[in-house]
């Protein structure tokens, strides 16, 4: 079977529960879903980002939940990253999610982050500087700072 028609993912989250849980892989994102990606996933009442490590045709669970949607367009995580993270998860005792989660950086963990805080990161600035007006940041072209 081909990994387009995986029906299931294997998602571990950055928490601190050893578990890799099983995922519905809803029918518009068959054969989008690769290892490695960001997926958003329901989590308890909550929603949390997720860590594709695997795919599957089935599971041993009864009741699985759907994965809401994909954060990116590719992979974020390659094969060596993976295996890094695991060996450190199973080194450290941490959760493979969490060893994900360090590896990674911190503005890739938020489930929900506004366009004027992505804005302000691109361009290096802290959210406390910006005075709320764009007259108040000031610019210089490469080589001039």
């Amino acid at each position: 079977m081909s990994e387009k028609d995986k029906r299931f993912a294997r998602v571990v989250i950055g928490i601190p529960v050893d578990n890799i849980f099983d995922y519905l892989i809803p029918e518009p994102l068959i054969g989008k879903i690769k290892i490695g990606m960001r997926v958003l996933v329901p989590l308890g009442k909550s929603r949390a980002v997720g860590y594709v490590v695997g795919l599957s045709d089935k599971t041993v669970v009864n009741e699985t939940r759907e994965i809401h949607e994909i954060l990116d367009e590719e992979p974020a995580l390659n094969y060596s990253l993976l295996r890094l993270t695991k060996w450190i998860a199973d080194y450290y005792l941490s959760s493979w999610g969490m060893a994900i989660k360090t590896a990674l950086p911190s503005f890739l963990n938020l489930v929900k982050e506004s366009k004027k805080r992505k804005a302000l990161k691109y361009q290096g600035i802290r959210e406390s500087e910006d005075q709320g007006s764009p007259h108040s940041l000031s610019f210089s072209p490469p080589g001039e700072e």
